[in-house]
């Protein structure tokens, strides 16, 4: 589990450092920085796995932009006209930390790691990139060395744990058009999809049970779409494998609730 998250010059937050446990919730106001914070561990989470660019990113669920809207929204400070971005995780078995940068006026495909620090929970390092270090203008600084050291650890290694962890990471957000199944999950991740696409699939008894109890109680009204209503467009996707398997016989077609389609 991670422990500490740490955020410097990403978007609304200036510098943040937060504790974590086994469940967190953030409250706060629209526009507050609770989705910024999540996508913060986003990147991150792309950082750990080498590369951070706009695949990987939506890939955890991150919402991709040009560099100028992933950089702090306080550029007035001296501090914050840095021209990198922060990020920091850690627990009982290690630290990773990255800061990458992607010029603005010149914006490239993938951001650019300018340092990189991964130790053990003792506080051994397993991999330490500075910015000016002679070693670091030698190695491709799109690649992210930690996730390349990683290859070398072994499974049970602490900072190896950590990086898992990170790279497991995902922001799910389910909307209904995908959860009815009218507009297709773009990132399929288990166990749900990022947008709930494989929800109604591994669930379809909550599912269609909704639809019929939509029927009943009137919700049948015509409206756009060729003057189909919801139930009409629900039907059109209903799962093939209930077609002709309702123990009345094979002509009649029952919903997972044991009431008939039509």
């Amino acid at each position: 589990m991670i422990t500490k998250v740490r955020v410097g010059s990403f978007k609304s937050l200036e510098s943040l450092e937060v504790e974590l446990g086994l469940v967190n919730v953030f409250v706060g106001a629209n526009g507050s920085g609770k989705s910024n914070l999540l996508e913060a561990v986003g990147v991150l989470s792309a950082a750990s796995f080498g590369r951070v660019d706009d695949e990987s990113l939506l890939r955890r669920g991150v919402r991709p932009g040009v560099p100028q809207l992933y950089k702090s929204a306080f550029p007035h400070k001296k501090s914050e006209r840095r021209p990198h971005i922060f990020f920091g995780a850690e627990n009982s078995t290690g630290r990773y930390e990255v800061s990458l940068w992607n010029p603005i006026n010149d914006p490239k495909p993938a951001w650019r790691f300018k340092s990189e620090n991964l130790r053990r929970c003792t506080g051994e390092p397993i991999v330490s990139r500075a910015p000016y270090s002679r070693v670091a203008k030698e190695m491709n600084p799109e690649q992210g060395l930690a996730a390349l050291k990683s290859v070398e650890l072994k499974e049970a290694d602490p900072a190896r744990q950590l990086l898992e962890l990170l790279r497991g990471y995902s922001i799910y957000c389910a909307n209904t058009p995908t959860l009815r199944g009218m507009t297709p999950d773009q990132q399929g991740r288990e166990p749900v999809g990022l947008s709930g696409m494989s929800y109604p699939q591994n669930n379809y008894l909550d599912r269609y049970a909704l639809l019929y109890y939509a029927k009943v109680d009137g919700f049948g009204e015509k409206r756009g779409h060729g003057g189909r209503t919801a139930y009409d467009d629900a039907r059109r996707h209903r799962p093939a494998r209930f077609e002709g398997t309702s123990s009345k016989g094979p002509s009649t077609s029952l919903s997972p609730c044991g009431v008939p389609w039509s």
